[in-house]
């Protein structure tokens, strides 16, 4: 049973316990109502780790190809859709904005061939640091052409890692929970990680999101017309 399944069948005033495992899948739950709120309630350990985790991101099938024309250790391939994230080892790979990839804008090609070290200011702090210090590994998707690139600070061929990715597709993102007009809900004692935003609530009210630990994307929680 997925939580997904569990989302179709729970009423309003009903709870839904959830076992402690990783669930692959994106939750959307229903609305509640007055009085009758409904209730997502995942598994915590003895010293409070969480337990139930939801986890939207797929495995990246696609196989990566070098991209010397980009610069040494870069890595391109062609997903098909355009990934919001890319996850290696439950860590958030940095993401480019999809601006800086795009033909007139060149900035996002020049950090992908950054050799190892780059030397960059840290402004305000007035120090100079190794730029790949502060990034295990870039990434970023070129709108134009579709096709998303890949650079690791140590110049890893991502063909030999096990990395998962959620998808922005026709402009939507993925969420772990996506609340939209689900109102009068509880949720609590969950992990969610690896979407492009953990929670969204979107015209939605009287609802409770509590004991969760958020994780990776842009956002924590995205909040639309409420």
């Amino acid at each position: 049973l997925t939580i997904a399944q569990a989302s179709l069948v729970v009423a309003p005033g009903e709870a839904v316990y959830v076992h402690r495992g990783t669930y692959y899948e994106s939750v959307i739950p229903p609305t509640g109502t007055v009085g009758n709120i409904i209730t997502y309630m995942g598994e915590r350990g003895p010293s409070g780790e969480w337990l139930t985790i939801i986890d939207p991101t797929v495995s990246i099938g696609a196989v990566w190809a070098a991209a010397p024309e980009v610069g040494t250790g870069v890595y391109k391939a062609t997903l098909g859709y355009n990934p919001g994230t890319i996850i290696y080892s439950n860590q958030s790979l940095a993401r480019l904005g999809n601006d800086q990839l795009s033909p007139s804008t060149v900035p996002g090609f020049t950090i992908l061939a950054y050799p190892n070290p780059t030397v960059i200011s840290s402004g305000d702090l007035d120090v100079d640091i190794n730029f790949w210090d502060l990034a295990y590994a870039i990434f970023g998707y070129n709108t134009h052409t579709g096709i998303t690139y890949i650079r690791f600070r140590d110049n890893t061929n991502p063909n030999t890692l096990t990395l998962r990715t959620t998808a922005i597709t026709g402009g939507v993102w993925t969420f772990g929970i996506d609340g939209y007009a689900a109102s009068y809900l509880t949720v609590r004692d969950f992990e969610v990680r690896g979407a492009y935003a953990s929670v969204r609530i979107a015209d939605a009210n009287h609802s409770t999101y509590e004991n969760n630990n958020l994780m990776h994307g842009l956002h924590r929680f995205y909040i639309q017309g409420t």
